[in-house]
């Protein structure tokens, strides 16, 4: 009886452990790679908008990426994501799930990431820097 209580024990640890390991694992050095191809996908739904319907909302562009690009889903799900955008361009602004400092700004005109916001000391809050950048149609 008390190995099986051993057992239960352990693979509870081993359960929560895991658990909490997912949950800490996302940085803003690991959203670097695929922050760029997220930015493309969502100046795709600006610039050519569905069947010509009205613009969708921020977080309907967000949830049409995550539905036809499931893998962006996995690493962004759950991140504050902010869009700024005119009818060309988009700016893309990843933030802190845990105090919404910003952490990276990716303008859809150049071909990397932007901005590397977390490196910003002191840190800064999520508001959009790449505003002024923004090239003239």
């Amino acid at each position: 009886m008390r190995l099986k209580q051993s057992r239960y024990l352990s693979l509870f640890l081993l359960f929560c452990l895991l658990i909490s390991g997912c949950v800490c694992t996302t940085n803003p050095e690991s959203l670097v790679r695929p922050l760029p191809k997220l930015t493309t996908a969502i100046q795709g739904l600006v610039r050519f908008p569905i069947n010509g319907e009205p613009p969708l909302t921020d977080e309907e562009m967000i949830q049409k990426v995550f539905d036809d690009k499931p893998e962006l889903k996995e690493i962004f799900a759950g991140l504050p994501i902010s869009i700024w955008h005119n009818d060309r361009y988009a700016i893309v602004l990843i933030s802190s799930p845990k105090d919404g400092q910003a952490w990276l700004e990716d303008g859809s005109w150049t071909y990397d990431v932007d901005l590397l916001r977390y490196k910003d000391n002191p840190p800064q809050p999520s508001k959009f820097i790449l505003i002024n950048q923004v090239p003239e149609n």
